[in-house]
């Protein structure tokens, strides 16, 4: 069972763009971890996917 589906995810501020183009699905049971540089985009691409950040 799908709890999570991803698609195309694209994420820009100020002009400049933080993700491009993500897609992923997590299924139950599976765990997720998204690892980065400071400032690569990870807090923004984890709300934008929960819906928590306006689309841009």
């Amino acid at each position: 069972m799908t709890l999570l589906s991803v698609n195309n995810l694209s994420v820009q501020t100020g002009g400049h763009s933080l993700v491009t183009d993500v897609s992923f699905d997590i299924q139950k049971g599976e765990w997720l971890a998204i690892i980065g540089q400071s400032g690569s985009g990870k807090s923004s691409r984890r709300q934008q996917s929960g819906g928590c950040s306006p689309r841009t």
